[in-house]
């Protein structure tokens, strides 16, 4: 089981969410690494995470921007291996200062019912406030961080091929914001289509490998639509397609 170096894994998907790294950038990372890491152990499994216990958490990093942190779960969500999710990213949950405890406070499960809540580190500060609505309210709404977590969650168990593919560039379809992979597994390929600018973007699969597959699924910031018509892929901002 590797685990990439936080300096290269979650900073290249932070930096690919605030739109500082192409997402072009970001797969030929995925590229590089998946060859390094088969010839140090064709048996790897790759472990991406965001954020863990010692580091500030990505709602922080992302400066509570609920767009760019369901754009970094997305990411995350689409990697190979066996991605972690520290309690709490599922809800925009974030940390204060540099101190470990603040980087450890208590699931926020309700913001009204304390019922059977842990009270967290002894030493971490006071008044702590999540940015977002707690775990309870949530659940209740299909727009929430936490849904969009549901949903790539889901998408991702239904197509295997996105944690045990093998990673291929469609260039013809790596350009601005936009960027398209394929992903191999027991002779089973799906595409998966990002166009992570902030606008609409139309995405002409024709003549590539994506051509003659069909709509499996996608991620969107607001349940927007998706449509896949005469070989030409609609695709509403920091959206994520996945082909089959």
């Amino acid at each position: 089981l590797f685990n990439f170096p936080a300096s290269q894994q979650d900073g290249a998907i932070i930096k690919t969410a605030k739109a500082r790294v192409t997402p072009q950038q970001f797969f030929s990372w995925m590229v590089k690494q998946q060859t390094a890491d088969r010839l140090a152990n064709p048996d790897y499994i790759d472990a991406p995470f965001l954020s863990n216990h010692d580091m500030a958490r990505i709602a922080n990093t992302l400066v509570n921007d609920p767009d760019k942190i369901k754009t970094a779960a997305g990411l995350l969500m689409t990697m190979n291996g066996s991605p972690f999710v520290y309690y709490g990213e599922e809800i925009g949950m974030n940390s204060s200062g540099t101190k470990d405890e603040n980087k450890r406070i208590p699931m926020v499960w309700s913001k009204t019912d304390i019922t059977g809540m842990t009270k967290g580190p002894a030493d971490m500060d006071a008044g702590i406030e999540s940015p977002f609505p707690a775990e309870d309210e949530q659940e209740k709404d299909k727009d929430s961080i936490l849904s969009y977590y549901k949903n790539a969650l889901r998408l991702r168990n239904q197509n295997p091929e996105i944690a045990r593919g093998t990673i291929e560039k469609v260039e013809s379809l790596c350009k601005d914001s936009q960027a398209a992979i394929t992903k191999t597994y027991q002779d089973s390929t799906i595409g998966i289509v990002y166009n992570l600018g902030e606008g609409n973007d139309t995405v002409d699969l024709k003549g590539t490998a994506l051509e003659n597959m069909n709509l499996e699924g996608s991620l969107t910031l607001k349940e927007e639509t998706v449509q896949l018509k005469d070989g030409k892929l609609e695709m509403p901002p920091c959206s994520i397609v996945v082909l089959k």
